[in-house]
């Protein structure tokens, strides 16, 4: 599974979804935010108020510590028996040593999905062999062990005279950095597109999702549209948002 552009918060909703349904054990290889931001994302999610609003951090601290707050946190990062709810890898030394981390996620602590975030920070610099590498060891890991791998791609720059990407640019699966080894090994690939700089608030906040390769089903074009609320750091499929609060779509071109 294949994500590009705008990606991050998308799978953290995917993962919560999963931490609450406790049906399988997730691993979380991050490589952009540390373990205490993750947490703090996660969190900012669950108890509705994005965290990183806080301006005051003595504010933050005390508004951490109510008996409320203190009580999401623990029912999200922890399971009845005082386990972790799922397993973090913040750090990222070599290809061998992120292989191996994994693994004994796999092995040792029954983990079935691997988040990792995103992938295109672990192929940086790095030859289009040792990509090739890392995907075919992905696909053995897969056939060997019940898991699945969603790995979180960035997308490349656009060519001068092309729409960008973050300006809503349509993207492609040939738009990911790196080898193609990447798109082409994956069961799913979904592309997720935002025009960051629109000039409505509502466009702005809108993210459209596709799916351009579907392996199990077949069926591909796309998926939803998502309205994303910051202050809450919560998406909703945008039109149970509109049907909720109408007002903010009425001067709004296009909807």
């Amino acid at each position: 599974m294949v994500l590009v552009h705008g990606k991050t918060t998308i799978v953290n909703e995917f993962v919560l979804y999963h931490l609450k349904l406790k049906r399988y054990t997730i691993g979380v290889l991050t490589l952009e935010a540390d373990a205490g931001e993750y947490g703090e994302n996660l969190l900012s999610r669950e108890i509705g108020r994005k965290l990183s609003l806080f301006d005051n951090p003595v504010d933050k601290v005390a508004y951490l510590q109510q008996d409320a707050v203190k009580e999401a946190a623990d029912k999200l990062f922890l399971n009845e028996d005082g386990s972790p709810s799922f397993y973090l890898i913040d750090d990222r030394g070599d290809f061998d040593s992120i292989q191996s981390k994994i693994e004994e996620l796999i092995i040792s602590c029954g983990v079935q999905i691997i988040v990792i975030d995103v992938l295109s920070d672990i192929f940086a610099g790095e030859s289009l062999d040792f990509q090739e590498k890392f995907m075919r060891w992905q696909k053995s890991t897969v056939k060997a062990y019940p898991v699945i791998f969603i790995n979180i791609i960035h997308s490349r720059k656009a060519a001068s005279g092309q729409q960008t990407a973050s300006n809503g640019g349509m993207l492609s699966e040939e738009d990911m950095v790196g080898s193609s080894a990447q798109y082409k090994s994956s069961g799913i690939n979904i592309i997720i597109q935002r025009d960051k700089l629109a000039e409505s608030d509502v466009d702005r906040d809108t993210t459209y999702i596709y799916l351009p390769k579907n392996r199990a089903g077949g069926v591909t074009g796309l998926a939803t549209s998502l309205y994303y609320e910051n202050a809450t750091h919560t998406y909703y499929k945008l039109e149970m948002y509109k049907k909720m609060y109408p007002e903010k779509f009425e001067e709004v071109s296009g909807f």
